[in-house]
């Protein structure tokens, strides 16, 4: 229904609201009481003062100053004040839909007041100027609050939209880097395979078809993992630290030997977060390794102390990366960033190349996902 429509029905439902009082009246007092001021010119003055109603949201200031007005006349002429709880209606309506403008519009609702108790005794007396200034401003004050209240709901709603729409991006991003790091790792894997298997049709064809199982193998838990980042089943398809060995086992098939430390009970009790970032910078690593390196082993090295963990990647192969790991090495450094860690990529002493990641060990780590 328009915002007009609606309003002519609640000033209707107002003046039909007040011009039940005679009703009530009779029903409060002993019929043989005498009751005046309900007239038919209180009747004329109460759908008056009703009316601006009508147009308090259009015209908020008019229609208060309107139905105050009528309410303020109307007492000069009839024992009743006709339609007080109208005006004090369109008062609290012009606060509400009024950005500015309050301080005059409660100056003039207690003014208003005051000349209807003074209408009503002809005399102020301190009390009454007390009651006249509290019951001017009340209204006022009660439309601020409930504008207050909308915009603050309204704000609120907004927030969480754009807390949703970065929440939504920063999981599509997530999800783009476990792509990047779960493709690479696999397709490393696979090729690995396929050439060995090449070289072994000649020679062995035991080895051969060893090597074309582990390509089977690989690919379909490529394909595992990717349906499981689309289906955006996290909590299902977080890695875990306890998964690296099977990740070293996969690896040690394609002919890079791969050794695991520290992998223990106290690591596996980490937060989820921290354990599928330890898993991604271990398994982009060890995809680096085996794509660039021309290594033949690796070491995974993990380390839990009080309020951090460490996971070192050792290699001993040519000690550089090739120019496309930079992407991985970015991502890693990104990913671990988003913990509140530390990330170095570079040459070791020994020789090869060292991949070492600190992260925040504690339930207070920051979620990057």
């Amino acid at each position: 229904m328009p915002g007009l429509a609606q309003d002519g029905v609640v000033a209707l439902l107002a003046a039909v609201a007040m011009l039940s009082m005679p009703l009530l009246d009779s029903l409060s007092f002993p019929p043989t009481q005498p009751r005046s001021g309900f007239g038919p010119l209180w009747g004329v003055l109460v759908v008056c003062a009703c009316a601006p109603l009508a147009v308090r949201r259009r015209w908020p200031l008019a229609a208060a100053g309107a139905s105050m007005g009528v309410v303020a006349l109307g007492g000069l002429f009839v024992s009743r004040d006709p339609g007080v709880l109208a005006g004090v209606a369109a008062i609290a309506s012009a606060a509400y839909h009024r950005d500015r403008g309050r301080t005059g519009l409660a100056v003039a609702s207690a003014a208003w007041m005051f000349f209807l108790v003074w209408n009503t005794s002809r005399v102020l007396r301190l009390s009454d100027v007390a009651f006249a200034a509290a019951y001017g401003v009340t209204p006022v004050v009660v439309g601020y609050a409930l504008r207050a209240k909308v915009e603050r709901a309204g704000q609120l709603a907004r927030l969480h939209r754009a807390e949703a729409l970065r929440a939504r991006s920063e999981e599509r991003t997530r999800i783009a880097r476990d792509v990047h790091d779960v493709v690479g790792h696999h397709l490393s894997s696979v090729r690995l395979q396929a050439v060995g298997g090449r070289r072994a049709l000649s020679t062995s064809h035991a080895d051969a078809e060893r090597a074309f199982d582990g390509i089977a193998e690989v690919s379909g838990q490529a394909l595992s993992e990717i349906r499981a980042l689309l289906d955006l089943l996290r909590a299902d398809t977080q890695p875990r630290i306890s998964e690296l060995r099977e990740l070293a086992g996969g690896l040690a098939d394609a002919g890079l030997n791969v050794t695991t430390t520290g992998d223990g009970p106290a690591a596996r009790e980490l937060p989820d977060d921290v354990q599928e970032c330890v898993y991604r910078v271990v398994q982009e690593s060890l995809t680096n390794v085996v794509r660039h390196a021309r290594a033949g082993k690796a070491a995974v090295r993990i380390h839990v102390d009080a309020g951090e963990v460490s996971v070192t990647v050792d290699d001993d192969g040519s000690g550089a990366p090739a120019a496309d790991a930079g992407h991985g090495l970015r991502g890693m450094r990104e990913r671990v960033a988003g913990l509140g860690g530390t990330f170095s990529a570079g040459p070791s002493d020994a020789g090869g190349w060292r991949v070492r990641a600190v992260l925040p060990s504690g339930r207070d780590a920051r979620c990057f996902a």
